[in-house]
Formats: C-alpha cells, structure tokens, sequence
C-alpha cells in the first residue's frame, strides 16, 4: 500500500467504492425483486455475491483463468494509481443489467 498523495488518488478511491456500493445495491434490489422478500432477498444477496467470490477464487487458482473482480476497481501500478474505466464502465453496466432485470420483473408481477 501506499499513501494517498493528492486529489487524484481520493477521487479514484471514491469512483471505486462508489462502483462497488452501487453494484452492492443493485445485486440487493434485484434478489429482493425475485425473492418478493426482502430478508429472503438480502440473503440471496449475499450468498450471489459470495459465490461470485468463490467461483472467481476457484477458476483464478485453480485453473489460472481471470474473470472480473472487484479488485480491478482499486488496482494499482508500479508508476501509481489510476483509474481503470473499463472496469469502472464494465461494472457500471452490470449494475444497469441488473436494474432493467429488476425492473422487468418488477412490471411482470403487476400484471
């Protein structure tokens, strides 16, 4: 790790954790959706996101495939920080899918 040294670097953190609390959010609203259950949902949630962790450190070590990671928003590199926007705009549009999903489900289940 190294210190944040100037505006920059506190701007890119925020992108990255603003990123990843959105992507957050929108895996919760939609399993809530799904679910019709908000404890349910949060719990489905969770256990997405953990599977994700999981099938994303299974494939990594033991097969040495790289798919996305939310890591990727808060790399590093030897010449310093900076922002990846592919992955900042790949993550972006995950959590697009996931709202036009939820929202897809949401007006089906008022018919």
């Amino acid at each position: 790790l190294r210190p944040v040294k100037g505006p920059g670097d506190f701007f890119r953190i925020l992108v990255a954790f603003c990123t990843l609390a959105l992507f957050y959010y929108t895996v919760t609203y939609l399993m809530t959706t799904l679910a019709r259950n908000s404890r349910n949902g949060t719990a489905l949630a969770i256990l997405a996101t953990l599977a994700y962790e999981g099938l994303y450190a299974w494939l990594r070590y033991w097969y040495e495939i790289e798919i996305p990671f939310f890591s990727d928003l808060f790399r590093t590199t030897r010449t310093g920080a900076e922002l990846s926007f592919t992955s900042v705009a790949g993550w972006l549009t995950v959590c697009l899918a996931f709202m036009l999903v939820a929202q897809f489900r949401l007006e089906r289940a008022e018919v």
